[in-house]
């Protein structure tokens, strides 16, 4: 019998590998059954995420300046939050680099002070009319 942690990492590897297909086959900006933003629903404001599925579409279809648009934000985050689940995950010598620098509490609370910063900058300088 497989034992939790190994059960969970099997669950979340085929719930990460459909969510890819399902984002690569269907394009959130023509789609009724893709979950729309609240914040953008309720208060007419972009959230600091609007735009991330329209942004995975076009990074999985490879049109990486189509994703720029969408949200600047998500595709500069991808690397660090890859960086963070590779040391995360690993336990060898360079995973250990890697945790020393982007698992430091400091290049955490920079990236969530980046995150509110990104919130309202894209609502003041890149709001659509």
């Amino acid at each position: 019998m497989l034992n939790r942690k190994v059960l969970i990492s099997i669950i979340a590897g085929i719930l990460i590998v459909s969510a890819i297909i399902l984002y690569y086959n269907v394009n959130p900006g023509d789609s009724v059954i893709m979950p729309k933003c609240v914040v953008k629903q309720l208060t007419g404001y972009d959230c600091p995420s609007c735009g991330v599925q329209r942004a995975l579409h076009a990074v999985l279809h490879g049109e990486f300046s189509k994703a720029l648009s969408y949200n600047p934000f998500f595709v500069i985050s991808v690397p660090y939050f890859l960086l963070v689940l590779y040391a995360t995950i690993f336990k060898n010598a360079s995973a250990q680099k890697v945790r020393k620098y982007a698992c430091h509490r400091y290049a955490m609370y920079a990236y969530i002070v980046l995150f509110f910063v990104w919130w309202i900058v894209r609502n003041i300088w890149f709001k659509n009319p």
